[in-house]
């Protein structure tokens, strides 16, 4: 996603590195996805971008020389826990895996549809909530499949790792740290975020693998929520306090239409819900 973006934050010369290799939505892509990318890219991979670094965040110093690039931004695929390489279901947030949306798409809204928020890059030990996330909380998430759709979870569940300001050691004895630190790979743990936990809540996963699915919230370390902009290219603050509906409920990821069973917060982050509710 960031890469189409490039010549707006005056990074043409990057860009046109991408174009002239041809790698821009086919599977060339892979040549500098992948965790040996193409000698070719390997400028434009691992430069630091300060438009995709939040100044609240230090965690960016992590990168070595030779490290792909960091972010902080993340975009969003709505209340919906992610999977990596599900083609076959329609996300309920602006953007899918391998696909966008137009804004004719968003009919709640463009003021009440959320496109982008901010994660604090993770660090490269420790189990802060922030910095990392939990593998494997038992029953969070009903199945164990890799890239199918995920229909049953209990958002509570991940909720309840937290101790303080780190995971549980009892309740969440493995975490991993991936998030934010390759800026160009669209795959969950590294650039997605949704809207089933509110700001700054833990973030769990089936499996410590990129193609299972995440309960996955944005998180900063601003004081007391996080930075967001609106399918309206508005900007905004939101609380780590918003409703996120009663936990305690089985969500469904799968559905293409309805209200979202995550409150105000689940709704922002639907785009075709017809909630009538806004931040």
């Amino acid at each position: 996603m960031f890469v189409w973006i490039l010549p707006f934050i005056e990074q043409t010369a990057a860009y046109n590195t991408f174009v002239s290799h041809d790698v821009l939505g086919d599977a060339n892509y892979n040549t500098m996805d992948a965790a040996t990318p193409d000698s070719n890219f390997n400028d434009v991979l691992t430069s630091k971008y300060d438009a995709l670094l939040c100044p609240s965040d230090s965690n960016s110093s992590r990168k070595t020389a030779t490290d792909r690039a960091c972010t902080n931004y993340v975009y969003r695929s709505g209340d919906y826990a992610i999977f990596s390489n599900d083609f076959s279901n329609r996300n309920r947030g602006p953007f899918g895996i391998g696909k966008w949306l137009g804004l004719n798409a968003v009919h709640d809204s463009t003021s009440n549809s959320l496109l982008f928020s901010e994660r604090v890059i993770a660090k490269t030990n420790g189990r802060g909530i922030k910095e990392s996330y939990v593998v494997a909380v038992t029953n969070v998430f009903a199945s164990s499949s890799a890239g199918g759709c995920e229909s049953n979870f209990i958002p509570l569940l991940c909720l309840n790792t937290k101790d303080k300001n780190e995971y549980s050691i009892s309740l969440a004895p493995t975490v991993t740290n991936r998030h934010g630190i390759y800026w160009c790979i669209g795959m969950p743990p590294f650039t997605w975020t949704n809207t089933i936990l509110p700001p700054n809540a833990p973030s769990c996963t089936s499996h410590n693998n990129n193609e299972f699915p995440m309960i996955h919230p944005p998180t900063s370390y601003h004081s007391g929520g996080v930075n967001v902009v609106r399918a309206d290219a508005s900007g905004g603050f939101i609380s780590e306090t918003v409703d996120a509906g009663t936990l305690l409920s089985t969500g469904n990821n799968c559905k293409l239409s309805g209200e979202s069973p995550f409150g105000i917060w689940g709704a922002f982050g639907s785009i075709d819900g017809y909630e009538g509710k806004g931040l």
